[in-house]
């Protein structure tokens, strides 16, 4: 097991596992997980490792409340943050059965007791393996909270998708509202994967979504240091191709960003914006469709990965659906189904409870 200082000590190892994981996982390749270590992260973070060798085999980033609550709250938990939209450990794909016993094994030696992965696919081959594990392993475990996110594969055409999934109604739409923009000045579309190009379109990113509603709220990264920070490392720095960013422009200004961030076969949208004061004319929508129409045409990577936590704006343009869910596992010898139920209500009544103050401020924001 490593701290934060022996992670860093083991970047080549790690890149090496993220080339070789069962499935892509962004948000634990070194650059990324990294990036949020050095910047917005207060807390401690285990690195769970397992080794053959000098091979890295698994690892899976972990952190654990001082005081557990039995039932209540998990004892430990895959690391997660506002910027992580997926928890799910890597696996060395050579070896998926070995790799999930023993780090199943391994869990269970850290510290008894209950645990959660959030967010990982319920139907992937990570999933499936440590179920099995677990199975052996004789923990008790329970898929929680599910809920669906979009992918997109390449493969169709630009043409033939818009034709297959997106209404009549909504092209013309869209048309409609390229039309208007294009009658304030010159569209123009740019993508940027290293250099000037990609820092510049960053900083236009940062500046945008801070100039909207998250910049009132107070939540835009480039509110704060630490996470302007972290998006400067986690998107501009690292080897070219590991960052995208695409630009909608007028004028040459920038009026949309949409930030991304790629391993292995699958590139991840995590974060977008668009000037609000060009709303009327969809321009985080017509940004949308440049995207899809690059990417269709000319793909960069196999899928590309939405990043959402529910429904979303993106549903609409991205047919495929894979589901999410907290997985939930329980060392414990005394009724470990019943304490994870327990831990899934609990979780899911402090959903609705930030659910219920974020609409509060919503409304009062607007008045």
């Amino acid at each position: 097991m490593l701290d934060s200082a022996g992670a860093r000590q083991i970047v080549p190892q790690w890149n090496g596992l993220a080339a070789r994981a069962l499935e892509d996982n962004a948000y634990y390749s070194p650059k990324y997980a990294l990036s949020l270590l050095e910047t917005v992260e207060s807390r401690k973070v285990s690195f769970l490792t397992l080794w053959q060798g000098e091979m890295l085999m698994a690892l899976l980033p972990f952190t654990r409340p001082r005081f557990g609550l039995p039932g209540l709250l998990p004892g430990g938990s895959a690391w997660q943050t506002l910027y992580t939209f997926n928890c799910m450990p890597l696996l060395d794909r050579n070896d998926v059965a070995g790799v999930a016993n023993a780090l199943v094994k391994a869990i269970g030696q850290i510290r008894g007791g209950d645990w959660m992965i959030p967010q990982i696919y319920l139907e992937g081959p990570t999933f499936v393996a440590l179920a099995a594990a677990f199975s052996h392993h004789r923990v008790a475990w329970q898929a929680q909270a599910p809920f669906e996110r979009a992918f997109l594969s390449a493969g169709k055409t630009f043409e033939a998708h818009m034709q297959d999934n997106i209404s009549s109604k909504r092209r013309r739409d869209l048309a409609r509202s390229l039309r208007k923009l294009e009658e304030l000045g010159t569209v123009t579309y740019e993508s940027h994967t290293d250099g000037a190009g990609l820092e510049k379109a960053v900083r236009a990113f940062l500046k945008i979504e801070a100039g909207g509603w998250k910049g009132q709220r107070g939540t835009a990264l480039d509110c704060r240091n630490d996470t302007r920070e972290f998006a400067l490392r986690a998107f501009c720095s690292g080897r070219s191709g590991q960052s995208r960013a695409d630009m909608l422009l007028l004028d040459g200004k920038p009026i949309a960003v949409g930030m991304m961030v790629q391993c292995g076969d699958t590139g991840y949208t995590v974060k977008g914006a668009y000037d609000e004061a060009y709303s009327s004319q969809s321009a985080g929508l017509l940004l949308e469709m440049e995207v899809l129409k690059n990417f269709l045409t000319n793909p960069w990577v196999k899928q590309l990965d939405s990043a959402t936590a529910g429904k979303h704006v993106i549903d609409q343009f991205w047919p495929e659906r894979r589901k999410v869910v907290n997985l939930g596992f329980s060392y414990a010898k005394f009724l470990p189904g019943k304490r994870l139920e327990l831990i899934e209500l609990t979780a899911r009544m402090r959903y609705l409870a930030k659910a219920g103050i974020k609409r509060y401020l919503g409304r009062f924001l607007k008045s």
